[in-house]
């Protein structure tokens, strides 16, 4: 029910999203989840698997089969044997000369048959409880396609905040420089430090060019990639504004992402050890008897009468000895204790990736409030520097050290935003446990 709202709601969200400039991430992640082939091919697998569950369930069920045939024949066996079956032998069939050049027949014969197993060395019943610990494995790995596109979106969509909020600030700071160097005679050459003032700040406003190239082929590989995942938007499309931290700490701390000690890829993990467990039986299987009851029903019908028969009872199978069921139970065992070792150390990977970036997280924001602090007192001393700069007091030479400070303050912030945003990332994919909204 939640998938189907889900999807009319991407439905619903699409015309709005191929045509508007801002474009939030529910939009946006809706979009993706609609479209996305990765997404696709995991929900076609975990069908895949509960349709094998369902099957494998029904094991108890009797086993119902019927076959046919129509023949013609002078098989001297064939032909004796299909009268008896009519019931119709007469002593003249006895005559030797008439069971070995028997008339040509034609037969019709029918079976309808069930058999049900009493006892297969429980083979039966691993093999369910091995389908429903797959089952929840392929739908634990359908929610871990999920998830990584999801959080493949969100990196790319806070990736594009970052981006544009540095490009915005760099851009105008540009203006700001293009401005101090078309109203200022700075570049004298008989004034050495005004000229070397001169190229200092053309060398910054270069700088700050190359800077927003680089930002805005960034920003490019990342609508890119959202366009590789299924996102349907158009290529001017931009981010709702806001500060990349704020988004992502009101994304941690909401329902959208919900930690849980075990992770949906440890549940996976676990899941699949457990099957591999049951495939342990599943072998042992192979050197146990095998006790059914069948019955059948015949019906023969030829050029003299059309007959019935039956036959029922028990069964005993057994196989003493198999060259191929040599070493299979030694070798499910080793592959159930490989699977569990996996399984550990996945929960045991993931809790410490979980506390790494929680511990990340809490530092880095720390360092951006340091950052924001130093950014506040730059902003005085860049405000203060341009007024001394205007009346004489400040050099050329001694205001791009400080614009360039400026500059290197910027890219500290989106540097240290963007390992915000990889540690709430990692802290997500370790934790998260449930399909995000």
């Amino acid at each position: 029910m939640l998938k189907t709202f889900a999807i009319l709601l991407a439905i619903l969200a699409l015309p709005q999203s191929l045509h508007a400039q801002d474009v939030s991430f529910e939009a946006l992640w809706q979009n993706v989840k609609f479209n996305a082939p990765g997404i696709k091919s995991s929900i076609s697998l975990a069908e895949a698997s509960e349709a094998t569950r369902s099957r494998a369930r029904l094991h108890w069920l009797p086993r119902i089969y019927t076959q046919g045939r129509f023949f013609s024949t002078n098989d001297p066996g064939l032909s004796f044997f299909s009268l008896l079956s009519q019931r119709n032998v007469v002593s003249s069939d006895f005559n030797p000369s008439t069971l070995n050049h028997p008339e040509h027949q034609l037969v019709t014969q029918g079976s309808l048959g069930a058999d049900i197993a009493l006892f297969e060395g429980f083979s039966k019943v691993a093999e369910a409880r091995m389908m429903d610990f797959q089952a929840e494995g392929r739908n634990a790995q359908y929610l871990v396609a999920v998830q990584k596109h999801f959080s493949d979106s969100l990196r790319a969509y806070a990736m594009r905040l970052v981006f544009m909020e540095e490009h915005r600030q760099l851009q105008d700071l540009k203006e700001k420089l293009v401005s101090i160097l078309s109203r200022y005679r700075v570049g004298q050459t008989s004034n050495p430090i005004g000229y070397t003032g001169l190229l200092g700040l053309k060398n910054l406003k270069n700088r700050i060019d190359g800077l927003l190239n680089r930002l805005e082929n960034l920003d490019y590989s990342q609508k890119e990639m959202l366009r590789g995942m299924g996102a349907s938007l158009s290529s001017e499309w931009l981010p709702v504004r806001e500060r990349a931290q704020t988004f992502m700490r009101a994304r941690r701390g909401g329902a959208t992402i919900k930690a849980s000690r075990e992770s949906t890829y440890t549940k996976s993990a676990k899941q699949m050890a457990r099957a591999a467990s049951e495939m342990k039986v599943i072998q042992r299987a192979r050197w146990m008897p095998k006790l059914g009851l069948f019955a059948e029903g015949n019906l023969t019908n030829g050029e003299r009468a059309t007959s019935t028969s039956y036959a029922g009872g028990l069964y005993l199978q057994w196989n003493l000895f198999s060259p191929t069921n040599i070493k299979q139970q030694a070798e499910a065992e080793a592959l159930a204790a490989s699977a569990q070792t996996q399984a550990i150390g996945v929960e045991m990977q993931a809790i410490a990736e979980a506390d790494a970036a929680k511990d990340a997280i809490t530092k880095i924001e720390m360092n951006l409030s340091l950052l924001d602090e130093s950014s506040q007192m730059l902003d005085e001393q860049t405000r203060v520097s341009k007024e001394l700069f205007q009346t004489g007091s400040m050099n050329a030479l001694q205001l791009a050290e400080v614009l360039n400070r400026r500059v290197d303050l910027l890219q500290d912030r989106a540097d240290a935003e963007t390992a915000l945003i990889e540690a709430h990332i990692n802290y997500y994919l370790a934790t998260a446990s449930e399909e995000p909204l």
